[in-house]
């Protein structure tokens, strides 16, 4: 599987006109090689895969990466002593710093670097066999997650004490860790999109909005449901119908060979008849795999289509200032046939 991932950054680099490809986010190398080590770098040209690793992952990279050629370096941008002459070298210019790029240059010095961050991305976009299983093992463990937290949902409880038990029993169901900081946002602080938990004590008749997620085998899931701690009101009620509403509409706009943007579109427009569009701030989804946020962006502002094998969220949210907010995340992949969503917690209103 490694080899045909290198094999495809091949042509695309063909296509682009690049003798070569220096890489150092970790996430690329982990995708290309199976380097699992924080700390390295890849030089990828036309026959080969050289992987520069210092002294302390030596003997892991030589097990991790049988389709690599491993070469101890001091530095993992130090490619002199490999590079051979190749003239145009892609590297990615949203990741590496303006140091490492200047001392690139120097360590190939007749080369011309050329920005081509999108090839790595744009191969990492359409999941693979082996991928989707570990990105639905995440799920699984999130969702599983959903029904054990609910219980200890009440009144009184620490913001931060849910997310804690959040993740401590998405470990102890074989998760690596957290693939975020958790959300857990109760009564006005639900209406912040990114309230991380905190020592707010949940109170009755309230909101708890719960964005999280796990690492498994590095890759990642993310999920949010909104409950409530008691009846919250007609008023939060109908709130909470409309965004459940809304993702559904966006859910039915994600059709393969379609313009992304038509699933964000289609839900600003319904929110723009339930006169809370002006309170939904925030793109409608991302791409999610090796990192939890990564392309595709589900937005109204992407030109791309969808294709087959994407993962991706749809997560529409309404916050009103002061009140509360409702947001409600589901991860999918994107199938010749449609959607098929892999979060399956229930997305009913839920009193608690």
């Amino acid at each position: 599987m490694r080899m045909k991932r290198l094999e495809s950054l091949r042509e695309a680099m063909a296509e682009k006109g690049l003798d070569a490809f220096f890489l150092g986010q970790r996430e690329n190398i982990l995708y290309l090689t199976g380097f699992s080590g924080s700390t390295a770098g890849l030089y990828v040209t036309e026959e080969n895969a050289f992987l520069l690793v210092d002294s302390r992952y030596e003997e892991q990279a030589k097990a991790e990466c049988p389709d690599a050629d491993v070469v101890l370096v001091s530095r993992p941008y130090e490619i002199g002593k490999i590079a051979d002459g190749e003239k145009r070298v892609g590297f990615e210019e949203d990741v590496l710093t303006y140091e490492v790029y200047h001392l690139l240059r120097d360590e190939a010095a007749d080369a011309e670097f050329v920005p081509a961050a999108a090839l790595p991305r744009q191969l990492r976009t359409i999941k693979d066999e082996d991928e989707l299983v570990q990105i639905e093992t995440a799920v699984k463990i999130a969702d599983s997650a959903f029904h054990h937290i609910l219980p200890f949902i009440k009144e009184g409880v620490y913001e931060i004490d849910i997310a804690n038990e959040l993740d401590f029993y998405m470990r102890k169901q074989g998760a690596g860790g957290p693939s975020f900081d958790f959300i857990v946002a109760g009564g006005e602080r639900s209406a912040l999109p990114h309230g991380v938990a905190g020592k707010n004590k949940l109170k009755a008749h309230e909101p708890v909005l719960m964005d999280y997620g796990c690492v498994y085998q590095h890759y990642c899931s993310d999920m949010t449901r909104t409950v409530f701690l008691g009846d919250p009101g007609e008023e939060a009620r109908a709130l909470y119908q409309i965004v459940k509403e809304g993702q559904k509409r966006g859910h039915a706009n994600c059709l393969c060979g379609k313009p992304i943007s038509f699933a964000e579109t289609a839900v600003r427009s319904y929110f723009s008849s339930c006169e809370v569009e002006s309170f939904f701030g925030h793109s409608l989804g991302h791409g999610v795999g090796l990192e939890i946020h990564e392309a595709p962006a589900v937005n109204a502002k992407n030109e791309e289509r969808f294709r087959n094998g994407m993962v991706y969220t749809v997560e529409p949210g309404v916050y009103i200032p002061g009140a509360c907010g409702v947001r409600i995340e589901d991860m999918a992949v994107m199938t010749y046939q449609g959607p098929r969503i892999l979060t399956e917690s229930p997305k009913e209103l839920i009193i608690l």
